[in-house]
């Protein structure tokens, strides 16, 4: 394997570690207490993973520390604010339960195909999870746009 499909491996990893704690930490909305050491946990295990996966074909592991423990964060937060929203907009009438379901069978589903020779479909989760956030980050601009022209 060279470094490119060990890369990707590890990249599909972390983000399958970052995505599966924000789902939980999405589901648990109400607990936000628990966000930060799941968020170490989820951090230190997703630097491992990509650390592992590059030393495995012997490549120096240090790099997949640092990038593992940052994808992992960005997978964490965009999913746990994505989860979130999908379980206070259901409120009553949804289910938590299927929703975390959902999400715990996308992030399975990435750690597998990881595993295997399609790992650089991670790039192609990277890239969707960096698209879901711009997204986001764009409604909430234009959400509060009208308070701003208020103040004027």
């Amino acid at each position: 394997m060279d470094l490119f499909e060990a890369g990707s491996q590890g990249l599909g990893l972390a983000l399958a570690a970052g995505m599966l704690g924000g789902v939980i930490a999405g589901l648990a909305s109400e607990h936000r207490a628990l966000r930060g050491p799941l968020l170490l946990v989820v951090g230190l295990a997703a630097a491992y993973a990509w650390g592992e996966s590059l030393s495995a074909e012997d490549h120096p592991a240090w790099p997949g520390w640092i990038l593992g423990a940052a994808a992992a964060v960005f997978a964490f937060v965009v999913v746990a604010d994505v989860i979130g929203s999908a379980v206070d907009r259901a409120g009553e009438r949804g289910s938590v339960a299927s929703t975390g379901a959902i999400g715990a069978v996308l992030v399975l589903a990435l750690g597998g195909i990881s595993l295997t020779f399609l790992a650089p479909v991670s790039i192609a989760v990277l890239l969707a999870l960096l698209w879901v956030a711009a997204g986001r980050r764009r409604r909430v601009d234009q959400k509060h746009e009208g308070l701003r022209s208020l103040r004027r």
